[in-house]
């Protein structure tokens, strides 16, 4: 006291001494309104702004004063105090879940939402390097970073690698040590502990875990999860309850594209939880597969939507596939079918780019082609299926091409991402199978 007072600090002493009158009273509900009212009162009184950050605010909504009933969770609470030019509240949580908040009566017109991208590739390097020097790690040389863009961009994982790096004793790194790393963090490190407790905070009890696990297992498998009934017999739940393990999961955020960090580590956990595989196989399975992806070659190229570009990624294939000595009747089928693609997109989607931006993965045993374009949703199951016959009859040239991808690919797989459309097309260059 006599420091605040020293300080002209009146209204604060009137704050606390507010406060402890509603714990004399033991009067929770006001406890809680005094401490969200406090940063709003303190810019006011000062005159300076007092910036308010809350991580996880989803968790409010599933706070309740009973007693009083006036209210679902916290939320609401916060009405008044958000509103204060000089008390601007940042709330992080859970998409999903922070989708449904703002859409409370309480915070409708006073919110609004700021969706973070990942970093760039640049200053993810520069954070990475920042926290190994804190750590007194040697970073990686350029040339053996390129691991690094699994994590993309994203701090959280950023911060765990380098922890991982950290308590595995290391002094220095190169490629090989970034994986091994990688592999423990998905396993036993940070990153494992967060998602293992996101999954723990939204499944109320041991059996609700393991069906949220193996739902989540068949949706990296599937590409989804919106088999209702096949998830009921996964989860060995009724469809009512499965449902709601289903909603959990995504108001979580766990359910979500493009992330692999996460994919990775719901594989590690299904061998552990699931399997009955110990941490030493799931990290084994994580490197086997890292390794060998880091042996790839990547060509990217972008071609404009005029007239005979297509004929470039012909050029370009036939050049990938002398590299890596593909059988020349699978590479003229390869080449026809990238054609028709590629003319499809030019002709019918209607984008504003006028690009087609085609990337080539070559590994020793996969080659991968991603073809994508901006512009108008195109979905391959939507075309109308002309006979072979009639085709023939009328002598059509064209709509060979998705035709040649279903019969020579291994897995095709079309996706709408935001406004563009991807095409992913993968083929097995060796029938050798993974030894048990």
């Amino acid at each position: 006291m006599p420091a605040i007072s020293s300080l002209g600090l009146y209204w604060l002493i009137d704050c606390m001494e507010d406060f402890q009158a509603h714990v004399d009273k033991k009067d929770l509900y006001w406890q809680i309104v005094a401490a969200i009212s406090a940063p709003v009162t303190a810019a006011q009184k000062s005159g300076k702004p007092v910036t308010v950050m809350l991580d996880d605010f989803d968790a409010a909504a599933s706070l309740y004063e009973s007693s009083l009933g006036d209210a679902h969770g916290l939320v609401s609470l916060f009405r008044e105090s958000i509103r204060s030019s000089l008390c601007p509240h940042v709330m992080t949580g859970s998409a999903g879940a922070l989708d449904k908040i703002f859409a409370d009566h309480s915070l409708i017109g006073s919110t609004e939402q700021m969706r973070l991208g990942p970093l760039p590739e640049d200053v993810a390097a520069e954070l990475f390097g920042a926290h190994l020097a804190n750590l007194k790690i040697a970073p990686p040389p350029a040339g053996e970073a390129k691991f690094l863009s699994v994590l993309k961009g994203n701090p959280l994982y950023i911060r765990n690698l380098a922890k991982a790096a950290w308590k595995m004793g290391k002094k220095a790194l190169q490629e090989k040590d970034l994986i091994e790393c990688y592999s423990f963090d998905v396993t036993d490190g940070e990153t494992a502990f967060y998602w293992s407790s996101v999954l723990s905070r939204h499944t109320k009890t041991p059996e609700e875990r393991r069906a949220a696990l193996k739902m989540l297992m068949h949706a990296l498998e599937k590409g989804g999860l919106e088999d209702s009934g096949r998830l009921s017999l996964l989860s060995g739940f009724g469809r009512a309850e499965t449902g709601v393990i289903l909603a959990a999961m995504q108001a979580s955020g766990i359910v979500r594209d493009r992330d692999e960090v996460l994919r990775d580590f719901i594989r590690c956990l299904h061998m552990r939880e699931i399997e009955g595989r110990d941490a030493g196989y799931a990290r084994q399975k994580i490197e086997t597969a890292y390794l060998s992806q880091s042996e790839e070659e990547r060509f990217e190229l972008v071609i404009p939507m005029s007239s005979n570009a297509e004929l470039v990624v012909a050029k370009a294939v036939e050049q990938i596939g002398k590299n890596r000595n593909l059988d020349d009747e699978f590479l003229n089928y390869l080449q026809l079918a990238l054609i028709e693609v590629c003319i499809n997109a030019m002709e019918h989607s209607g984008s504003y780019e006028k690009k087609v931006f085609l990337t080539f993965i070559t590994r020793p045993d996969k080659l991968e082609i991603i073809a994508e374009n901006a512009g108008r949703p195109f979905s391959p199951e939507g075309r109308k299926e002309i006979p072979v016959e009639e085709k023939l009859r009328m002598g059509m040239k064209r709509g060979w091409g998705f035709k040649l991808i279903y019969a020579i690919m291994d897995d095709v797989k079309v996706e709408r991402v935001n406004d563009r459309t991807r095409v992913i097309m993968k083929k097995n260059l060796t029938d050798k199978e993974e030894s048990q």
